[in-house]
């Protein structure tokens, strides 16, 4: 295999594992109590920008600090078209170059926001510019791909993903933490995954996705200690989806979505004979937006509604403030990717 084979090789599996990861890709939210709160309001003014560029791009996630400071990152064909940041009212690419394989994005303020990509580097904003603050590697390893980044504190942040030889012979999920200094690999069994995505629940350990790709696509979740214990607790060809509202987590596996309860998977609400298909982004458990088959999906804790319709778009919900939410939007025939806005009236 030629060096351009096992580059193209090596982005197409990435871009395939990391859309994985976008699919549940959200931001935190309060969660007062489901007894003291009312019914989320559904009178929003929806917008729809295009983020269009001559070459291909896919989006892979999305983080803001607010409604008018967000950061899109992407795989693309340059690195021009990978970094895109949103002031309120338009989408811009920035103008500072970092990598046609952004795979990653996570803040706690517009001043702190960390980006990582597919060859193991990670970037630092402060409110600035973007520096190289990493390139993360491990022994008799070609690359290390990171997938997803979160914390709780800027002295205690993760990055998950994988590591690999570029000729695909042998790979291994991989967890590195940010201790205030430096990011450092956490000594955890090595299981043949990719781990796509993690999030802390309210005991303080962690939930976190993974796929093997040895003979399809085996979808797998695990209990993390936050230091060096995993316990395999799902596993299965539908993949298994984290968002959070506050510090309750929630996971959606085919249309339903569960709670970890008692060290096991609880349904929480069963969603199969609806056009619902994805996402848990909310400011309570009565108002909670989703991703539906015809459009924007809204559940005030006694319907489920479409409040916006779209058409050869596939969703999921990205972003949610006080007053709007964040939808992002792809077309794969026309390689469109789009960002939707809604705000309250």
């Amino acid at each position: 295999m030629s060096k351009r084979e096992a580059s193209l090789t090596k982005k197409i599996s990435i871009t395939i594992i990391f859309f994985i990861a976008f699919l549940s890709n959200s931001c935190n939210t309060t969660n007062p109590s489901v007894d003291n709160v009312q019914p989320g309001r559904r009178d929003y003014t929806w917008k729809a920008d295009t983020l269009w560029t001559d070459d291909w791009f896919g989006v892979h996630h999305v983080w803001g600090s607010s409604p008018s400071s967000i950061w899109v990152v992407a795989v693309g064909t340059t690195a021009k078209d990978c970094l895109w940041h949103y002031d309120g009212f338009k989408w811009s690419r920035e103008n500072q170059l970092l990598s046609s394989n952004l795979s990653a994005v996570f803040g706690f303020s517009e001043n702190e926001v960390w980006v990582g990509d597919a060859e193991g580097s990670i970037w630092k904003y402060d409110g600035n510019s973007w520096k190289l603050f990493e390139k993360l590697s491990l022994p008799n390893y070609d690359f290390i791909a990171i997938a997803s980044i979160y914390g709780i504190s800027s002295n205690n942040l993760y990055a998950v993903g994988f590591a690999d030889h570029y000729d695909a012979s042998g790979y291994k999920g991989i967890i590195f933490r940010y201790d205030g200094k430096s990011w450092n690999s956490l000594n955890i069994p090595e299981i043949k995954v990719g781990f796509n995505d993690l999030k802390r629940m309210k005991n303080g350990n962690y939930l976190i996705t993974g796929t093997n790709v040895d003979n399809g696509f085996l979808e797998k979740l695990f209990v993390f200690d936050g230091d060096s214990k995993l316990k395999e607790i799902y596993s299965d060809y539908q993949a298994p989806l984290l968002y959070q509202i506050g510090s309750e987590l929630y996971i959606t596996i085919n249309r339903i979505i569960y709670k970890y309860i008692n060290e096991k998977l609880t349904v929480w609400k069963d969603f199969s004979n609806t056009s619902y298909y994805g996402t848990v982004l909310g400011r309570s458990e009565k108002d909670i937006f989703g991703a539906g088959y015809n459009g924007i999906l809204h559940y005030n804790g006694t319907d489920l509604v479409n409040l916006y319709n779209t058409k050869e778009l596939g969703l999921t919900g990205v972003l949610i403030f006080e007053n709007d939410v964040f939808f992002g939007g792809y077309n794969s025939d026309k390689q469109i990717n789009v960002m939707i806005r809604g705000t309250l009236k």
